[in-house]
């Protein structure tokens, strides 16, 4: 089968993923730099009574801008369920996709696709049949 013939569905999924991956991966650290100065404002262990509800609405407004990308890019019934881009943490759960990596495309029929970015550091993320599949698990189905 001609390599050609599938260049621009490989093209249009790569630009998906990769548009993908950096949003998530720019929102965690937005609200990562957010949870880091809001847990500089008080010292110990205990949050302060009278911050409770900011700590609470920093994470509900991250986990609201979290679902709107996943209702863009991904199914309704993952976007939902989904534990893609679940937390704040440094680093980030897509830190990865800053960096530099290798893609390796295959594609010989349109139900018969992978797509795998090998990472510099050995983190791979592999798209099957549109199926995102991250160390062997499946977390997300993406809309092109």
């Amino acid at each position: 089968m001609d390599a050609k013939k599938y260049e621009d569905y490989k093209n249009q999924l790569v630009e998906k993923l990769m548009e993908f991956l950096n949003k998530l991966n720019s929102l965690e650290k937005k609200y990562n730099v957010m949870e880091q100065e809001f847990n500089d404002s008080y010292e110990g262990n205990q949050i302060p009574e009278e911050l409770v509800d900011k700590g609470r609405r920093i994470w509900k407004e991250f986990s609201q801008k979290k679902r709107e990308i996943l209702r863009e890019y991904c199914t309704e019934k993952i976007s939902e369920a989904s534990r893609i881009g679940g937390c704040m943490g440094e680093p980030t759960q897509f830190y990865f996709i800053d960096k530099e990596h290798d893609l390796q495309f295959i594609m010989k029929t349109e139900k018969k696709l992978l797509l795998k970015l090998t990472m510099k550091n050995g983190k791979v993320l592999v798209l099957v049949n549109n199926l995102f599949f991250r160390q062997q698990k499946m977390v997300g189905k993406l809309i092109v």
